[in-house]
């Protein structure tokens, strides 16, 4: 007979053996007692199976699952589908969360009768120890249409899934699963999960600890993190449009793209891609110029003045304007037409 838990924590597990101790050990650690630890290991090639093996045959509310190399994304289903808890939250296994992370979303969301409560979030350098601390929230709840506001806008609520704990009802009821093997499918899942809540609370305490490192899929030179941006771009469109909320959420989604863009090339700039690699991103960018972004839709959006110049110069860069050939030659590399 399966024990019955309050809350499951889902971690995937690949390739940290240098953090993941840390990590776990930071859950195991809760003030909240009736819990679950999943830990999802990903087709790891270090040591990381074998130190979650270990601390799974010492605790009893930890369980260990092994996959192929699939991704993040299909690591979290798995674990969705595994979970006994009536909540969910996600930690990255690179990162750690307060003793009274669990305890504090979860006072949090039954006081308020809410369906997903989130905490602030500490950035912590891994080269200089420097934490940082998100936003501080200027609200305490907010209804799925004010959430999803907020998280389009860019503003003090983020689009990761981590730092916050669901009612997995919300992901079982209405089938929000993550895609596989991609990057920043969390905006994808997000948006989903503010969507078919009724209400989300905020506590502006700092209970999850998020590392930045070097090494991060998302901070290395790789040309997937262009494409699987816009990829995700496209999906949170496609769900507004499934859900014929598009023409509500369109200036401030407009805005959402715009915000990523900026990032991308930010990420053009400062990485040493290949030319071959330049030469494809850069029409992907210059695709969604032409199609997508107008100086009447810079002026009606809320970038700051900076980047909105960066944007619409963006064109003009020396350094960024070697990249030639055009958008079509892409088909064979995108398996779907990036239409923002």
């Amino acid at each position: 007979m399966h024990t019955k838990y309050q809350i499951s924590i889902i971690v995937p597990v690949y390739n940290v053996e240098k953090y993941v101790e840390k990590c776990v050990k930071s859950l195991l650690n809760q003030t909240f007692k009736n819990y679950e630890i999943i830990l999802i290991d990903d087709g790891s090639t270090d040591s990381s199976y074998e130190i979650i093996k270990k601390i799974e045959e010492d605790n009893d509310n930890v369980s260990v699952i092994t996959q192929k190399n699939q991704g993040q994304g299909k690591a979290r289903s798995e674990g969705i589908k595994q979970a006994k808890g009536e909540y969910l939250t996600f930690v990255d296994s690179d990162d750690w969360v307060s003793e009274d992370y669990l305890e504090k979303l979860y006072n949090s969301l039954k006081d308020n009768n809410a369906d997903i409560s989130v905490c602030n979030v500490a950035w912590v350098m891994e080269k200089s120890n420097e934490i940082i601390s998100f936003k501080a929230f200027n609200f305490s709840t907010l209804t799925s249409e004010e959430a999803i506001n907020e998280l389009l806008l860019d503003k003090s609520v983020n689009s990761y899934t981590w730092g916050k704990l669901y009612k997995k009802d919300i992901f079982i009821r209405n089938k929000v699963d993550f895609p596989p093997r991609m990057l920043y499918e969390d905006l994808a899942v997000i948006i989903q999960t503010f969507y078919y809540a009724n209400k989300i609370t905020f506590i502006n305490d700092n209970c999850y600890y998020y590392l930045q490192s070097e090494k991060s899929s998302t901070r290395t030179p790789n040309i997937n993190c262009i494409f699987h941006r816009l990829k995700a771009l496209k999906l949170v469109k496609d769900f507004l449009v499934r859900n014929n909320e598009f023409d509500k959420y369109k200036k401030i989604y407009t805005h959402f793209c715009l915000f990523h863009l900026y990032l991308m090339q930010k990420q053009i700039y400062f990485w040493n891609f290949k030319k071959h690699e330049k030469q494809v991103i850069h029409n992907v960018m210059e695709y969604i110029e032409e199609e997508c972004i107008t100086k009447d839709m810079l002026r009606k959006t809320f970038l700051t003045k900076q980047q909105k110049l960066e944007i619409l110069t963006f064109n003009k860069n020396k350094a960024l304007y070697r990249l030639v050939t055009i958008y079509y030659n892409l088909k064979s590399r995108v398996s779907n037409k990036i239409d923002i």
